[in-house]
């Protein structure tokens, strides 16, 4: 059964205090990263690696069993584990933690949630998402086994395999005032339609209004002008349809700008992180293996037929492929 989402979830409401204006950007088009996390979470909910496709998956999931086995060694005895368990926390919002350590002797749990991305998180003692699940802890308790026990004390922690990120932070009944006040502010501003958008690394391109956005235009104006003085750049890069041609000339104009500038700092980067084998914040240096030209096939086929790994037969069946334009053109002459 899929899951019901909250209006405002832990991880809108995230984004939604970084940019009040902010709005998923819907793409219709699958996502392999977001495919690739929601398997990953799977294997760890599961603790079964062989689900996974990759070696380079299993070893990043079991990074995290292994965190999770740590903390589960310095609990009570009585410590339970508790996957997707549903957090509220009163009217405002509800989610799905991926991990709940609890022990019901002490009262005490540890949260945890897991980022398989290549980009970094906000830290646990200011990330919103785990704030609003601890929230939700600290208010609702944790049914085990049949009763509901209260919750005292809950440390979140934040996770991050592929980035090295590890972070965490303590929440106690003491601060459900703040939280509720943080979370009150983000919606109030939400639904404020005069509080202005705000540019935020890393949001803005999952945003949907990210081509009309004034904000993103015109930091985005600044950065070209700045790197082209003079420029002609028009005041927005949103497309209306009704625009002259003149106004669809600037635009693209710009955007071709733009288009080089990206790929110049790109390769820029690439180039000096390489030589410095420093990979930038939340990316990964990957090389990739070129293609290679048979210059001598007489010599290569012998070399195959020699190894001893192939037979003649099979290497004259995959060297001897010839499509029907290929034949006719060979009947023909």
């Amino acid at each position: 059964m899929a899951k019901v989402h909250a209006r405002y979830s832990p991880s809108k409401l995230g984004a939604l205090e970084k940019c009040p204006r902010f709005q998923y950007r819907e793409t219709g088009e699958s996502n392999e990263a977001a495919s690739e996390g929601t398997l990953m979470h799977e294997a760890f909910e599961k603790h079964d690696l062989s689900i996974l496709e990759t070696e380079e998956q299993r070893a990043q999931v079991q990074k995290f069993i292994d965190y999770l086995d740590a903390i589960r060694a310095g609990m009570p005895e009585d410590c339970v584990e508790i996957s997707e368990a549903k957090l509220d926390f009163k009217d405002y919002t509800f989610g799905y933690a991926d991990k709940i350590l609890f022990s019901p002797s002490s009262g005490k749990a540890h949260l945890m949630d897991a980022k398989f991305g290549r980009k970094g998180a906000d830290d646990a003692d200011s990330n919103m998402q785990l704030a609003m699940y601890s929230a939700g802890l600290l208010t609702g308790g944790l049914m085990v086994g049949g009763y509901h026990y209260k919750v005292v004390e809950v440390t979140a922690h934040l996770i991050s395999p592929r980035t090295g990120e590890v972070s965490d932070f303590t929440y106690r009944p003491s601060d459900i005032d703040m939280l509720e006040t943080r979370v009150r502010q983000v919606i109030a501003s939400a639904n404020n339609p005069f509080i202005p958008p705000r540019p935020y690394p890393d949001l803005c391109t999952n945003c949907a209004w990210i081509t009309s956005c004034p904000a993103m235009n015109s930091m985005t104006t600044q950065a070209v002008q700045s790197i082209l003085p003079g420029i002609s750049f028009p005041g927005t890069l949103s497309v209306n349809p009704n625009a002259t041609p003149e106004q669809k000339g600037k635009v693209l104009a710009a955007l071709e700008v733009l288009e080089d500038a990206i790929e110049e700092g790109k390769k820029a980067i690439k180039e000096s992180s390489l030589a410095s084998n420093e990979p930038p914040t939340g990316y990964q240096i990957m090389t990739r293996g070129g293609s290679y030209k048979v210059t001598a096939p007489a010599v290569a086929i012998d070399l195959l037929k020699n190894s001893g790994m192939v037979s003649e037969d099979e290497v004259l069946q995959e060297a001897v492929k010839l499509s029907v334009a290929d034949l006719i053109k060979l009947y023909v002459s």
